[in-house]
């Protein structure tokens, strides 16, 4: 393992910490959310969120995606002044046409209400979605403009702030509101104080805003070619995370988008694990592709597709297992009532959904890895292309399941969509970094979690406690096998297990290390 790949390791760890508190305060809130909304509620909110986050193409143009490319470029050149030029580009041209397209949502807002989400309810929170549309194009912009500056960790603790804000907001609010207005107000409230305080960070940390900005008709072409080219694959992602949604509202209804919204974010804290290594793996490949080094990419690549999935199985599984038990304790019973027949067993639709969800998240962690990759070292007609399969998949998938299936074909439909965006992700992957994929390893790692999956089986037979402290210990006993199955495979060594405790006690040492100081050693 050589030195790039343990300074990646070591900057994992801490973005991995950051996010380790991140993630439960977001399903902290949705738990909010649940246990004071009805469930109707708790779907008209998502519902209008999805719908308005459909315009983000139209916002962004792909130009936002062109900093994560560009800044690391501009960093390499030493040109701040360019730096500086394309933000407030990017930031000056999302704003313009998010006031036109919040304009539009706000005069149509009556009509949609009663006509899309079939409820009057929606008009108000949809009109304050449309005015937060606009602001948020300025947190994305810099949330986007600190992981191209080498500042992923600072875009992590951006993202732990909003959860933070957004929860104790939330629970002031609704001592005193209920009802969708009260989230959205909290929304509304937390967004307006990161734009704050991120152009305060912005103003107060980087060297480039004391340069006059350098903005020509060379560097405006060469983004707006280069945004176009990533539009039509920006366009198709927004599809495929918003589209289901939108089909879930006007087919299943705002109370399946509830269930759903519960669903989704449980499979999703499988992501934890992947999305510290997606933010620096982006301005890493970026730089080290302008320096002509690809291998160090393709280490980090190989090293990051073996350990995944040893971390991500078991918990997979484990959620996989007690699907009903972890919604109805977390989120609340209500989200059980609604069921359906499956070869003669009722299961409730949250479960199902779960269980079908999970494995869409465990093939989207290594997209996500895969995509950075691919749009940090300027491929971004193969974004499009990967992007695009994706969202045809999606859309033909939604079109054929959800108006029949609801929820059930909605979380099928995402599942078959993630995984045609895999395949194709990897292929170029292979083609232009030559990162091996260990397949071996994928497969022993799947066969040490069917034990995993077999020992917790089993042991219900034998367990008969209260159902709380009897999945305790029954995750724990698995854990123990699944740990020595994982070793036994060869899957991990005991001297990279060492390696990785070391630096985890150590990280905090060097606390000015920074991305760019990779080369350092």
């Amino acid at each position: 393992m050589g030195k790039h790949a343990k300074k990646i390791i070591k900057e994992s760890f801490i973005m991995f910490l950051i996010y380790s508190l991140t993630y439960p305060m977001g399903y902290l809130l949705r738990l909010i959310f649940a246990k004071n909304l009805s469930v109707e509620d708790f779907g008209l909110f998502y519902s209008v969120m999805a719908f308005v986050n459909f315009f983000i193409i139209f916002r962004d143009f792909g130009l936002s995606e062109c900093l994560m490319t560009y800044l690391p470029k501009y960093k390499v050149e030493n040109r701040p002044d360019k730096i500086k030029g394309s933000i407030l580009f990017v930031l000056s041209f999302q704003f313009i046409i998010a006031v036109i397209i919040a304009s539009f949502l706000i005069f149509m807002s009556g009509f949609l209400s009663v006509n899309f989400f079939k409820t009057k309810k929606a008009t108000l929170v949809l009109v304050v979605f449309a005015i937060m549309f606009i602001i948020n194009g300025f947190v994305e912009v810099l949330n986007l403009s600190l992981i191209g500056l080498g500042k992923p960790r600072f875009k992590a603790i951006s993202d732990f702030f909003h959860s933070l804000i957004m929860l104790i907001s939330s629970f002031f609010i609704f001592l005193f509101m209920s009802g969708t207005i009260a989230p959205t107000i909290s929304y509304t409230i937390t967004r307006v104080f990161l734009v704050i305080v991120l152009v305060f960070f912005f103003l107060s940390t980087f060297r480039f805003f004391k340069y006059r900005a350098y903005l020509d008709k060379k560097m405006i072409k060469e983004f707006i070619t280069y945004s176009l080219k990533l539009l039509i694959g920006t366009g198709a992602s927004i599809i495929l995370t918003s589209f289901i949604v939108n089909m879930l509202t006007f087919y299943g209804g705002v109370e399946q988008v509830g269930i759903y919204g519960v669903a989704f974010p449980t499979a999703s804290l499988l992501a934890l694990f992947s999305k510290s290594v997606s933010l620096i793996m982006s301005p890493y490949s970026s730089e080290q592709w302008t320096k002509g080094r690809k291998d160090k990419i393709k280490e980090i690549i190989e090293i990051s597709y073996s350990y995944l999935i040893i971390i991500v199985i078991p918990f997979l599984f484990i959620l996989f297992s007690y699907s009903d038990l972890i919604i109805g304790l977390i989120f609340g019973k209500q989200f059980l009532v609604m069921t359906t027949q499956i070869f003669g067993y009722t299961i409730t639709l949250a479960s199902i959904s779960l269980k079908i969800l999970l494995f869409a998240v465990l093939f989207s962690m290594f997209n996500s890895m895969n995509m950075s990759v691919i749009a940090a070292i300027r491929k971004p007609f193969e974004v499009t292309k990967t992007v695009y399969v994706g969202a045809i998949v999606n859309f033909l998938f939604s079109i054929l399941l959800i108006p029949k299936f609801g929820i059930i074909g909605a979380s099928i439909s995402y599942v078959f969509s993630v995984l045609s965006l895999i395949i194709v992700s990897l292929y170029y992957i292979k083609k232009f970094i030559g990162a091996r994929f260990p397949y071996k390893k994928w497969l022993k790692g799947f066969f040490a979690g069917i034990i995993f999956l077999i020992a917790m089986s089993l042991s219900k037979n034998y367990i008969n406690i209260n159902v709380y402290l009897e999945a305790i210990l029954i995750t724990s006993f698995s854990g123990l096998i699944y740990l020595g199955m994982i070793f036994i495979l060869g899957l991990i060594k005991i001297s990279e297990v060492k390696y990785i405790l070391n630096v985890g006690m150590k990280m905090f040492k060097n606390k000015n290390f920074k991305i760019e100081d990779l080369d350092s050693e």
